[in-house]
């Protein structure tokens, strides 16, 4: 009888990915909740900005309807961009007149 082979796939792991980003990070999310898991990535997000990535974050207004934008406020100080899906940072243009920052 042979051993069964097993095969490990590294789990995706977003936070060593956003650390190690050295040119940008562009996120989309249809649910993004201001609890301990969203204000941790926004945090992390703020951090790659600080370090000159480019972050832009669009995620869907309907299933983030706890999201204002105070939540933002710290990524948006670093130079982020965030808004709603729909446009919103896709272009300079209309990262200021649609998104949060």
């Amino acid at each position: 009888m042979s051993p069964a082979l097993a095969i490990v796939v590294p789990a995706f792991n977003e936070e060593e990915a956003i650390d190690a980003a050295t040119h940008h990070v562009h996120m989309e999310y249809y649910i993004w909740e201001p609890d301990w898991v969203g204000t941790r990535f926004r945090d992390l997000l703020t951090e790659a900005a600080k370090r000159g990535v480019e972050v832009r974050i669009l995620y869907d207004s309907v299933g983030s309807p706890h999201l204002d934008k105070g939540f933002w406020k710290p990524l948006c100080a670093a130079g982020g961009l965030v808004g709603p899906a729909g446009g919103c940072a896709s272009t300079a243009a209309n990262a200021t007149r649609h998104c949060h920052c």
